[in-house]
């Protein structure tokens, strides 16, 4: 179980928010001055992880850049790299340069340091809200339907704000929470409803189709959706090629060493939709070999429409084969 320091924050952790989901509050930031940030609450470290959940650096991330932007400027580009891991029981500083400023669009630079050292940059651009045309084209999910929307569970106030208040203290395991798909208790709903496999079993023709959503209503706020979002396509991302390629990878991801993000690019193509609703993932990989892996996936709202896309790239170690060590994680992977 993952636990944090008395002083992992600059500053003393706000009160929990009981209007927001439990993924809201660990996602807040804080400005120190200027266009220097912290995080308002314990940075989390998954269970058996090595270093802090790279989607909260992400969700972040875009919190601190929104506050530089004007309030009808909303991301729709984010690509970011992770470069060495911080430490969980330590704040961060989240430093926003203003690249560029127009009347329909801007960018910024934001950079995560600690100790002086920079473990995490993104480049955002953002787009003034309204001044769009309406969609010209976009995929769809196939096949279609891949079968009903879950219900949305019946969830207590009460059990809303245990879960918020455990997040804030030691992380997501230690709460009994609803019973997701997951091995694990974490801040999103998951329900797998399909694995569409090639009828070679070519593993980067391999498709994993799910529904999530927040584990409770969110607030109305606009950047946070956003933020979450962002937040989400990190979630179990690399590890979702156990599901790709189980032959390699193992069951469960037995076979995995290591694990880790190093790029990961998001285009956000609707402002205006909600993380507290039914979302369907499409996630696939059509390459992995030295070490590394690229993760694609494709977001819907449950009405079919296009919501982000986005690219990831991680790092992926297998065990060697028991015959001998070989250089490389398997090409075949």
């Amino acid at each position: 179980m993952s636990s944090f320091a008395a002083s992992p924050t600059l500053y003393p952790p706000p009160l929990i928010d009981a209007a927001a989901a439990p993924i809201e509050n660990p996602l807040l930031v804080r400005c120190v001055e200027g266009d220097i940030f912290t995080n308002s609450h314990p940075l989390w470290k998954p269970p058996r992880g090595r270093t802090v959940f790279g989607g909260i650096l992400i969700g972040q991330a875009i919190q601190a850049a929104h506050q530089t932007v004007a309030p009808d400027f909303f991301v729709h580009h984010m690509n970011c790299s992770f470069h060495a891991p911080p430490d969980a029981e330590k704040p961060i500083y989240i430093r926003v340069s203003r690249t560029a400023d127009g009347r329909s669009s801007a960018s910024r630079d934001v950079k995560i340091t600690q100790n002086e050292t920079i473990f995490f940059s993104a480049q955002c651009t953002f787009s003034r809200s309204g001044r769009v045309n309406p969609v010209v084209h976009q995929s769809s999910p196939s096949p279609s339907p891949l079968g009903a929307i879950p219900l949305d569970p019946e969830l207590s106030q009460s059990d809303k704000m245990a879960f918020s208040q455990e997040m804030a203290r030691s992380g997501f395991l230690t709460f009994k929470g609803p019973s997701t798909s997951r091995p694990d208790v974490d801040p999103f709903l998951w329900h797998d409803v399909a694995s569409i496999e090639d009828p070679v079993s070519t593993p980067s023709t391999n498709t994993i189709y799910s529904w999530t959503r927040s584990y409770g209503n969110m607030t109305d706020s606009r950047t946070s959706h956003l933020a979450v979002l962002g937040c989400l396509t990190d979630s179990w991302a690399l590890t979702s090629l156990s599901l790709m390629n189980p032959t390699a990878v193992g069951e469960d991801g037995r076979n995995i060493t290591s694990v880790a993000t190093l790029n990961h690019t998001i285009w956000f193509h609707d402002p205006c939709m909600r993380l507290d609703d039914w979302l369907l993932l499409k996630r696939g990989s059509t390459w992995a070999a030295e070490g590394r892996c690229l993760v694609e996936q494709q977001i819907w709202d449950k009405h079919g429409k296009l919501v982000a896309t986005c690219v990831q790239e991680g790092v992926l170690r297998l065990k060697q084969p028991e015959s001998g060590r070989v250089g490389s994680t398997s090409s075949k992977i």
